[in-house]
């Protein structure tokens, strides 16, 4: 302890007590301190020195929006060069399929229409063959009977389907008229399959199918409504696609 407190250890470590150094004990307090900061600051300083230059030339690179070397890298460069290639891919396919396709047929209204005559045609198509079978052999109506009710019943049809064009044009859309149309049509046909009599046969033969029949008319003017505003070559494209759709569905 007594070496300690001497001049000698002073001059070796580069520090000494207050009284031999010939200070006060509140001017070695502060003296302490300075060294304690000083230390602090020097390994501090250190440190930064020691830190890599590469974080340091990273971190300004990617600060500064400037492009590095992995930017340019050969895998980046292919994952771009592939992506660029699926792009005129697609681009090719949509092309392709816009010359099948026409964009006439993207309409929402227009290809409603070509499905609901199509289905339309295609419940005909399965049903008519069997009408005579059912009236004249299942439920015992003559020929001359059946082929009168087959009469009356195209004349109703057409009748209706005047009455219910009008009706539609004067609400202004075809929405509700095809709807009640093909209510009549599960109506006439559940009668039938309720209801297996000759008699039911004739009603539903003579009311409810001819007005389930006008559907046909109504759905074609639909599609021509929404046609509206076209130029020619689109509504001569999508008159076709929706007159073959009638035929398609008898195939």
């Amino acid at each position: 302890m007594a070496f300690l407190a001497g001049p000698r250890a002073a001059s070796i470590t580069g520090v000494c007590l207050p009284v031999d150094c010939g200070l006060t004990a509140g001017q070695g307090r502060a003296r302490a301190n300075l060294l304690a900061i000083g230390t602090l600051l020097k390994s501090r300083a250190v440190q930064l020195f020691m830190e890599p230059q590469n974080r340091s030339n990273f971190s300004f690179l990617r600060n500064s929006g400037r492009k590095t070397a992995s930017h340019f890298s050969p895998e980046l460069l292919q994952r771009k060069t592939r992506g660029a290639g699926c792009e005129a891919g697609l681009l090719l396919i949509d092309d392709r399929m816009s010359r099948l396709f026409p964009d006439v047929f993207r309409n929402p209204a227009i290809r409603a229409s070509m499905i609901a005559i199509f289905t339309f045609g295609m419940a005909g198509a399965m049903t008519a063959p069997y009408r005579s079978v059912v009236g004249i052999r299942e439920l015992g109506l003559s020929d001359s009977l059946y082929s009168f009710l087959s009469f009356l019943s195209a004349a109703v049809n057409v009748v209706i389907s005047i009455l219910l064009g009008n009706l539609a044009d004067r609400l202004g859309e075809y929405r509700s008229t095809m709807i009640g149309a093909c209510l009549f049509g599960i109506v006439g046909y559940g009668m039938v399959y309720a209801f297996p009599s000759a008699a039911v046969f004739v009603i539903a033969g003579l009311l409810p199918l001819p007005i389930y029949g006008a559907l046909n008319s109504l759905l074609f003017a639909n599609a021509r409504a929404a046609m509206h505003g076209m130029n020619r070559s689109d509504m001569v494209t999508a008159n076709s696609g929706v007159r073959a759709m009638i035929s398609l569905s008898g195939c």
